[in-house]
C-alpha cells in the first residue's frame, strides 16, 4: 500500500500542461505552467510599459501659452523717465 501511495504522490506533484489539438486531432501547442507564467508577466509588463508611456506622452504635451493680462493700473516707470 506504502508503494502505491509513494507512486500516486509522485505523479500528483507534477506541473500542469494544456495540449491545445486541431480539428484533425493533430497537437498544435502545448502549454505549460511556467511558460503560462512567463506570458502573463510579459503581458502585465507590457500593459505597465504601455501605461507609463501614455502618461509621458500626454504629460509632454505643450500646453498652449496663456495670455497676459496686465492690469491697466500698473505702470512700468524707467528711472531716467520723468512722470507727468
Amino acid at each position: 500500500m506504502r508503494k502505491l501511495d509513494s507512486e500516486l504522490g509522485s505523479e500528483l506533484e507534477t506541473s500542469w500542461i494544456i495540449h491545445i489539438y486541431g480539428s484533425n486531432r493533430r497537437l498544435l501547442c502545448t502549454l505549460e505552467d511556467t511558460h503560462a507564467y512567463a506570458l502573463f508577466i510579459g503581458l502585465l509588463l507590457g500593459f505597465i510599459l504601455g501605461l507609463l508611456m501614455t502618461r509621458i506622452v500626454t504629460h509632454n504635451v505643450e500646453q498652449p501659452a496663456r495670455k497676459l493680462e496686465l492690469n491697466p493700473k500698473i505702470v512700468d516707470v524707467v528711472p531716467w523717465q520723468k512722470i507727468n
